[in-house]
């Protein structure tokens, strides 16, 4: 649904309250006049993240040509784009591309981010995600705020609330995440599109991400391009670990509220503390990170809390493994604190940094070989977990046990290949580890 479709919605709102008889003719006309502001505002809001989508995109679009490659190739599979119409190269173009070391062209990007949303959009449309509670209740915040406030009645009965709905998720998604982001979910874990987007709620809101990447854009005023796009990319990592992690390791289909629910409140707790809690080279690492961005140009605070995010991510392990522990955490924080703690400690004593560094540097030009490195940093993760699952926490937790999921259930685990499987009791949950 195009932004400029903001006014059309409204002037359907509004005449429906006419036709009910809950609004003169002449007070919609009013009702119009006053949101004049307001619509254009959002109006720009969806443009300006449009136009930062194919900034960033543009930025690192040489390195990504093998996804975008594979992309166009799946929406060709599916008839949802014309290589021709859309003036697109086919296989033997981005191959010579990927030899000349060129990514797409604006134009060409442009293109792909229309059929992108287009497809999501489509692909939600057939799900029954527009209609949860959890993401229903967003639609209020597509209208002027004096709309929303005046007649929420009316706007929860809109006539087009579901494709309202749906495509809201579609752009926030694809903006927030880039123009991969849910096709790589679907390569990696076979997560399918609505799982996609349930990851990326949760983690946006467990991480506040949103928080995070208006402070980026805020700062895009007086940051380089180029400094701001990499502050972008590295808050991105975030989304797309701690995506694969839910889709791996939680429940299928996440239970949005209640997974933002369980983690977080001790993400919350923990977040500032990660940069005090590593040690070695761990923590030689993220202060060179952290002063090769404020070199750049990127402010110290901004600087600090993107780098920070990439170690941050352990702490989905350290929340289940605190749990697991039957850490009372809950009331006590100290405890989670002493997970955390351990959980860093064993990190620099497995010297996880090194290794993780040096699978970074791996190639990754083709699917494949972008596979292998997850498979390679899932290993690694895993001898984190393991290491940990067989020290306590606090000489108050004697013993662990493996926990069940709250419906009761084991988990199912997706593979790249598509095929769920259960899994075994010596790894339920609780042993598992995260996928980075």
């Amino acid at each position: 649904m195009p932004t400029s479709d903001h006014e059309v919605n409204i002037k359907i709102l509004l005449d429906s309250l006419v036709e009910r008889g809950e609004l003169a003719p002449h007070e919609r006309d009013a009702q119009i006049a006053t949101t004049t502001e307001d619509v254009a505002g959002l109006v720009l809001r969806d443009n300006v993240a449009q136009n930062e989508l194919l900034g960033v995109s543009r930025a690192h679009a040489a390195g990504m040509l093998h996804v975008h490659a594979d992309l166009v190739a799946d929406l060709v599979a599916r008839n949802e784009i014309d290589r021709e119409l859309d003036v697109l190269p086919d296989a033997d173009g981005f191959a010579a591309r990927l030899g000349a070391g060129e990514g797409l062209s604006s134009p060409e990007l442009s293109t792909l981010m229309a059929h992108v949303k287009l497809d999501l959009t489509d692909a939600l449309a057939a799900t029954g995600l527009p209609d949860a509670e959890v993401f229903a209740r967003r639609l209020p915040s597509y209208f002027p705020p004096v709309l929303a406030e005046r007649y929420a009645a009316a706007i929860a009965k809109h006539p087009l609330r579901r494709p309202i709905v749906t495509t809201m998720l579609a752009n926030e998604v694809v903006d927030g995440g880039g123009l991969t982001f849910v096709h790589r979910l679907t390569t990696e874990v076979s997560a399918g599109p609505g799982d996609a987007v349930r990851a990326y709620q949760v983690v946006t809101q467990v991480f506040a991400l949103d928080a995070l990447r208006a402070d980026v854009a805020a700062g895009d005023v007086t940051l380089p391009t180029r400094v701001g796009d990499r502050l972008t990319l590295g808050a991105r990592r975030l989304l797309d670990r701690a995506a694969r992690w839910f889709l791996t390791h939680r429940p299928q289909p996440l239970a949005v509220g209640a997974e933002i629910a369980r983690f977080s409140p001790a993400v919350a707790l923990l977040v500032d503390r990660v940069p005090s809690l590593l040690r070695g080279a761990e923590k030689d690492g993220f202060g060179e990170r952290v002063e090769a961005a404020v070199e750049g140009g990127a402010p110290v605070e901004l600087a600090r809390r993107v780098v920070g995010g990439l170690y941050a991510f352990g702490l989905l392990d350290v929340v289940e493994a605190a749990e697991i522990a039957e850490s009372a955490h809950g009331d006590s924080p100290d405890d989670l604190v002493a997970v955390a703690e351990l959980y860093y400690a064993l990190s620099d004593h497995l010297g996880l940094h090194r290794l993780l560094t040096a699978v970074a540097a791996l190639e990754r030009v083709d699917r494949w070989s972008a596979l292998a490195r997850l498979s390679l940093r899932d290993e690694l993760y895993s001898s984190l977990r393991r290491s940990r699952s067989t020290s306590s926490p606090t000489p108050t937790a004697p013993r662990t046990r493996m926990r069940r999921s709250r419906t009761g259930r084991r988990p199912t685990r997706r593979g790249c290949c598509g095929r769920g499987r259960r899994w075994p009791r010596s790894r339920a949950p609780g042993a598992t580890t995260s996928r980075r």
